[in-house]
């Protein structure tokens, strides 16, 4: 059976595209690539964002998960990404993620920290010095407080630090599958 286009159309309408799956009970964001990440970061400006790199081969990964929803649940002022490095290569690589667990922490669209490994401890301290930083310990001036970075000027600075501090053995990343 032939499908015409009006007929694709009204099914796709009927679906939807879904471009950032959003899982609720757990408070996680699920991006399908690098854009869905920009367009959601533009169009919401979270002050306080989370990515979380995993894989679906690491032990490790597998062991957390329950762990790592609680713990989303329990931070719900923060915004949350959960990204599979296996299916999201480009992601994978424009933050240059080398190991699984990994943890970015952001606030206002600034990449603040980076946690390899999965002390949930540390990490609940990062987040709370960053909220704590935001509010008191930095000096903001200019009224900039409570605006949110650029996020295609912050993009760029990240490129420009990725493409200094770029490991060789990876620049192989650049031609698989179109990148």
């Amino acid at each position: 059976m032939f499908l015409t286009r009006s007929v694709l159309n009204k099914r796709l309408f009927q679906y939807g595209t879904r471009a950032m799956h959003y899982d609720a009970k757990n408070n996680v964001h699920i991006p399908e690539s690098l854009e869905d990440i920009r367009k959601h970061h533009d169009k919401t400006r979270p002050t306080y964002m989370m990515l979380y790199f995993h894989a679906d081969w690491n032990p490790t990964c597998e062991e957390i998960e329950d762990k790592y929803h609680k713990f989303c649940v329990d931070n719900g002022t923060w915004t949350h990404y959960k990204i599979d490095t296996d299916a999201q290569k480009r992601i994978k690589f424009f933050y240059d993620v080398k190991c699984e667990p990994s943890f970015f922490i952001f606030l206002n669209g600034m990449l603040m920290k980076r946690i390899i490994g999965y002390n949930f401890e540390h990490i609940k301290k990062n987040l709370e010095y960053t909220i704590e930083a935001h509010h008191g310990k930095f000096d903001y001036h200019d009224g900039v407080k409570d605006k949110w970075v650029d996020y295609y000027t912050q993009v760029d600075l990240q490129e420009a630090e990725v493409e200094r501090d770029r490991d060789p053995s990876r620049q192989g990343l650049l031609f698989e599958e179109h990148l």
